[in-house]
Protein backbone atom coordinates (compact mmCIF):
# COMPACT_ATOMS: atom_id res chain seq x y z
CA UNK A 1 0.00 0.00 0.00
CA UNK A 2 2.63 2.29 0.79
CA UNK A 3 4.35 1.71 -2.48
CA UNK A 4 1.08 2.45 -4.33
CA UNK A 5 0.42 5.56 -2.52
CA UNK A 6 3.87 6.79 -3.21
CA UNK A 7 3.56 6.46 -7.23
CA UNK A 8 0.21 7.68 -6.98
CA UNK A 9 0.54 10.49 -5.04
CA UNK A 10 3.61 11.53 -7.61
CA UNK A 11 5.75 12.96 -4.74
CA UNK A 12 2.77 14.95 -3.44
CA UNK A 13 2.77 11.89 -0.54
CA UNK A 14 5.79 10.73 1.18
CA UNK A 15 4.99 7.21 2.62
CA UNK A 16 6.65 5.19 5.33
CA UNK A 17 6.08 1.28 6.00
CA UNK A 18 7.16 -0.88 9.15
CA UNK A 19 7.95 -4.34 9.88
CA UNK A 20 10.33 -7.14 11.88
CA UNK A 21 9.65 -9.50 9.38
CA UNK A 22 12.72 -9.32 6.43
CA UNK A 23 10.70 -11.03 4.09
CA UNK A 24 8.13 -8.25 4.02
CA UNK A 25 11.41 -5.72 3.39
CA UNK A 26 12.91 -8.55 0.68
CA UNK A 27 9.02 -8.11 -0.92
CA UNK A 28 8.77 -4.02 -0.66
CA UNK A 29 12.37 -3.52 -2.47
CA UNK A 30 11.92 -6.55 -4.89
CA UNK A 31 11.76 -4.64 -7.91
CA UNK A 32 13.91 -1.42 -6.89
CA UNK A 33 13.61 1.34 -4.69
CA UNK A 34 9.99 2.48 -5.09
CA UNK A 35 9.25 6.22 -5.44
CA UNK A 36 8.37 8.12 -2.53
CA UNK A 37 7.99 5.50 -0.37
CA UNK A 38 10.22 4.04 2.47
CA UNK A 39 10.62 0.71 4.45
CA UNK A 40 11.99 0.49 7.63
CA UNK A 41 13.32 -3.16 9.21
CA UNK A 42 11.87 -3.34 12.75
CA UNK A 43 8.56 -2.81 15.06
CA UNK A 44 6.15 0.20 15.13
CA UNK A 45 7.14 0.71 18.72
CA UNK A 46 10.63 1.75 17.38
CA UNK A 47 9.49 4.79 15.78
CA UNK A 48 8.86 7.53 17.88
CA UNK A 49 9.59 11.39 17.45
CA UNK A 50 13.68 10.41 18.71
CA UNK A 51 13.97 8.13 15.82
CA UNK A 52 12.03 10.13 12.74
CA UNK A 53 14.41 13.36 13.61
CA UNK A 54 17.41 11.38 14.09
CA UNK A 55 17.15 9.16 10.73
CA UNK A 56 19.13 10.86 8.15
CA UNK A 57 16.83 9.30 5.83
CA UNK A 58 13.56 9.77 7.64
CA UNK A 59 13.87 13.05 8.77
CA UNK A 60 13.81 15.27 5.84
CA UNK A 61 10.35 13.88 5.29
CA UNK A 62 9.01 12.55 8.89
CA UNK A 63 10.52 14.89 11.36
CA UNK A 64 7.17 16.49 12.29
CA UNK A 65 5.31 13.23 12.13
CA UNK A 66 2.60 11.99 9.90
CA UNK A 67 -0.77 13.17 8.36
CA UNK A 68 -1.79 9.65 8.35
CA UNK A 69 -1.11 6.56 10.03
CA UNK A 70 -2.32 2.98 9.06
CA UNK A 71 -2.46 0.36 11.81
CA UNK A 72 -2.98 -2.93 9.94
CA UNK A 73 -3.60 -5.89 12.36
CA UNK A 74 -0.15 -5.10 13.97
CA UNK A 75 -1.62 -4.37 17.89
CA UNK A 76 -2.47 -7.63 18.19
CA UNK A 77 0.42 -9.08 17.43
CA UNK A 78 1.80 -7.64 20.94
CA UNK A 79 -0.99 -7.00 23.47
CA UNK A 80 -4.62 -6.13 23.88
CA UNK A 81 -3.98 -2.81 25.77
CA UNK A 82 -5.13 -0.50 23.36
CA UNK A 83 -5.38 2.75 24.98
CA UNK A 84 -1.52 2.48 25.74
CA UNK A 85 -0.72 0.85 22.27
CA UNK A 86 -2.99 4.14 20.55
CA UNK A 87 -1.45 6.46 22.86
CA UNK A 88 2.05 5.27 21.81
CA UNK A 89 1.57 5.69 18.17
CA UNK A 90 0.19 9.14 17.96
CA UNK A 91 2.71 10.89 19.94
CA UNK A 92 4.08 10.94 15.98
CA UNK A 93 0.62 11.99 14.61
CA UNK A 94 0.06 15.76 13.71
CA UNK A 95 -2.01 17.71 15.44
CA UNK A 96 -4.81 17.22 13.04
CA UNK A 97 -3.52 14.14 11.39
CA UNK A 98 -5.71 10.90 10.99
CA UNK A 99 -5.72 7.52 12.54
CA UNK A 100 -6.51 4.60 10.26
CA UNK A 101 -6.85 1.21 12.42
CA UNK A 102 -7.52 -2.20 10.12
CA UNK A 103 -8.96 -4.73 13.24
CA UNK A 104 -10.21 -7.94 13.74
CA UNK A 105 -12.32 -7.65 16.67
CA UNK A 106 -14.12 -9.82 18.77
CA UNK A 107 -18.13 -9.90 18.96
CA UNK A 108 -21.15 -10.96 18.25
CA UNK A 109 -21.45 -14.39 16.26
CA UNK A 110 -17.57 -14.44 16.10
CA UNK A 111 -17.37 -17.61 14.78
CA UNK A 112 -20.26 -17.89 12.58
CA UNK A 113 -18.37 -14.82 10.81
CA UNK A 114 -15.20 -16.96 10.66
CA UNK A 115 -16.58 -19.64 9.83
CA UNK A 116 -18.35 -17.93 6.75
CA UNK A 117 -15.10 -16.27 5.50
CA UNK A 118 -13.31 -19.61 5.43
CA UNK A 119 -16.16 -21.50 3.63
CA UNK A 120 -17.55 -18.65 1.97
CA UNK A 121 -15.00 -16.67 0.47
CA UNK A 122 -11.08 -18.55 1.52
CA UNK A 123 -12.00 -21.89 0.27
CA UNK A 124 -12.46 -19.98 -3.44
CA UNK A 125 -8.41 -19.73 -3.04
CA UNK A 126 -7.03 -22.00 -0.18
CA UNK A 127 -7.68 -25.45 0.56
CA UNK A 128 -9.30 -26.63 3.69
CA UNK A 129 -6.23 -28.09 5.04
CA UNK A 130 -4.21 -24.63 4.65
CA UNK A 131 -7.31 -23.07 6.48
CA UNK A 132 -6.95 -25.02 9.09
CA UNK A 133 -3.39 -25.01 9.34
CA UNK A 134 -3.73 -21.23 9.38
CA UNK A 135 -5.82 -21.08 12.64
CA UNK A 136 -3.74 -23.67 14.50
CA UNK A 137 -0.31 -21.79 13.63
CA UNK A 138 -1.09 -18.18 13.22
CA UNK A 139 -4.71 -17.11 14.58
CA UNK A 140 -5.21 -19.02 17.39
CA UNK A 141 -2.23 -16.22 19.28
CA UNK A 142 -3.79 -13.47 17.41
CA UNK A 143 -7.38 -14.11 18.93
CA UNK A 144 -5.06 -13.43 22.15
CA UNK A 145 -5.28 -9.55 22.29
CA UNK A 146 -8.03 -9.15 20.24
CA UNK A 147 -10.52 -6.38 21.68
CA UNK A 148 -13.98 -5.82 20.80
CA UNK A 149 -15.72 -2.94 19.25
CA UNK A 150 -16.59 -1.39 22.12
CA UNK A 151 -13.20 -1.54 23.74
CA UNK A 152 -11.51 -0.40 20.82
CA UNK A 153 -13.98 2.72 20.70
CA UNK A 154 -12.86 3.54 24.33
CA UNK A 155 -9.42 3.01 24.15
CA UNK A 156 -10.28 5.61 20.90
CA UNK A 157 -12.40 7.80 22.88
CA UNK A 158 -9.00 8.67 25.17
CA UNK A 159 -7.21 10.36 22.74
CA UNK A 160 -9.42 11.50 19.97
CA UNK A 161 -12.19 13.55 19.73
CA UNK A 162 -14.08 11.71 17.05
CA UNK A 163 -14.18 8.05 15.05
CA UNK A 164 -15.94 6.51 12.24
CA UNK A 165 -16.18 3.01 11.18
CA UNK A 166 -15.63 3.49 7.59
CA UNK A 167 -15.32 -0.49 6.41
CA UNK A 168 -16.37 -3.78 8.02
CA UNK A 169 -16.56 -7.47 6.43
CA UNK A 170 -16.83 -9.99 9.17
CA UNK A 171 -14.85 -9.81 11.65
CA UNK A 172 -12.72 -7.14 10.04
CA UNK A 173 -13.21 -3.47 10.86
CA UNK A 174 -11.35 -0.14 9.49
CA UNK A 175 -11.78 2.66 11.98
CA UNK A 176 -10.55 6.19 11.23
CA UNK A 177 -10.27 8.61 14.46
CA UNK A 178 -9.15 12.74 14.26
CA UNK A 179 -8.59 14.95 17.03
CA UNK A 180 -9.85 17.08 14.16
CA UNK A 181 -13.81 16.74 13.34
CA UNK A 182 -13.77 18.44 9.94
CA UNK A 183 -10.78 16.97 8.54
CA UNK A 184 -12.39 13.65 9.78
CA UNK A 185 -15.68 14.21 8.03
CA UNK A 186 -14.03 15.56 4.73
CA UNK A 187 -11.73 12.31 4.64
CA UNK A 188 -14.91 10.26 5.02
CA UNK A 189 -16.62 12.40 2.58
CA UNK A 190 -14.48 11.40 -0.04
CA UNK A 191 -14.40 7.53 0.49
CA UNK A 192 -16.71 5.58 -1.71
CA UNK A 193 -19.02 2.75 -0.44
CA UNK A 194 -16.45 -0.71 -0.56
CA UNK A 195 -17.64 -3.57 -2.96
CA UNK A 196 -18.20 -5.96 -0.67
CA UNK A 197 -20.94 -8.18 -0.99
CA UNK A 198 -24.10 -7.12 1.75
CA UNK A 199 -23.43 -11.04 2.93
CA UNK A 200 -20.27 -10.09 4.24
CA UNK A 201 -20.55 -6.42 5.96
CA UNK A 202 -22.70 -6.20 9.25
CA UNK A 203 -22.99 -2.69 9.75
CA UNK A 204 -24.85 0.11 7.31
CA UNK A 205 -21.73 2.12 7.04
CA UNK A 206 -20.13 4.47 7.40
CA UNK A 207 -21.24 5.06 11.12
CA UNK A 208 -20.31 7.62 14.01
CA UNK A 209 -18.79 5.61 17.08
CA UNK A 210 -18.10 9.00 18.89
CA UNK A 211 -18.05 12.75 18.43
CA UNK A 212 -20.24 12.66 15.49
CA UNK A 213 -23.63 11.99 14.31
CA UNK A 214 -24.24 9.39 11.77
CA UNK A 215 -25.79 11.96 9.80
CA UNK A 216 -22.93 13.90 9.51
CA UNK A 217 -20.44 10.76 8.01
CA UNK A 218 -21.01 10.19 4.59
CA UNK A 219 -19.63 8.58 1.08
CA UNK A 220 -19.58 9.91 -2.23
CA UNK A 221 -21.72 8.84 -4.88
CA UNK A 222 -19.69 6.21 -7.48
CA UNK A 223 -20.47 8.61 -10.19
CA UNK A 224 -18.87 11.56 -8.60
Amino acid sequence: MARSIGVLGNGKIKCLSSSPTKENQISFYGHGRPMHAFMYLGTWLDITNDFLQSSEELSWEFADGFDVIVEDTSFQMYGDNRTEQIKFISKVLKKNGILILNEKLNGVDYEKREDQKDLSFKSRFFSLKSIENKKNIILKTMSQNQVSLKSLTDALSYSFRAAVCIWNSGNFYSIAASNNIQYLKEFTACLIPPCIPKEFSYHLIPFALFGLNNDEVTFRDYET
